[in-house]
């Protein structure tokens, strides 16, 4: 079951957040954010079910980048979040359900590729995955990393 504020907390350029609570077999409750489609965007809404897959690839390379910066005794560390597709009655399109992080954050890049910051962890990170992904491009993260560097929405 889930709890879905009926107002946003906040947009982007494509999305708009709403705070929601997943109540769990058990009766507990965890804190999450759900996406939307901002209306009239002309963004086809299914486009969330490829915002998930992206997510999960990001969360490969990610593992791949720390198990490099492991090997050379580096000690960056970055994850990506858990998303999911999500369809709720009543609403006809899918949605994308990931988990509430608080805190502080910091975009690093946009979806036109611009760097907003110089953090050194997030170009090694584009430039990893454009260096070792198979296809032409670089995965990179449009969304703002917590200070633990775990990204919340990349892209391909």
């Amino acid at each position: 079951m889930l709890r879905l504020e009926e107002k946003p907390f906040a947009a982007g350029g494509m999305r708009m957040c709403y705070r929601a609570r997943e109540v769990l077999d058990d009766g507990s409750e965890v804190d999450v954010v759900v996406k939307r489609i901002l209306p009239n965007s002309g963004i086809d809404p299914e486009i969330n079910i490829m915002e998930a897959m992206t997510q999960m690839v990001a969360e490969s390379y990610a593992q791949d980048f720390n198990k490099c910066c492991a090997e050379i005794g580096l000690a960056h560390s970055i994850a990506f979040l858990p998303v999911s597709a999500l369809r709720v009655e009543g609403i006809p399109e899918t949605l994308c359900i990931e988990p509430y992080l608080p805190g502080d954050y910091v975009k690093h890049c946009d979806n036109a590729g611009n760097n907003e910051t110089l953090d050194e962890v997030a170009q090694a990170f584009s430039y990893f995955t454009y260096s070792t992904w198979k296809a032409p491009g670089c995965l990179r993260h449009s969304g703002s990393w917590h200070l633990f560097h775990r990204s919340s929405d990349p892209y391909l």
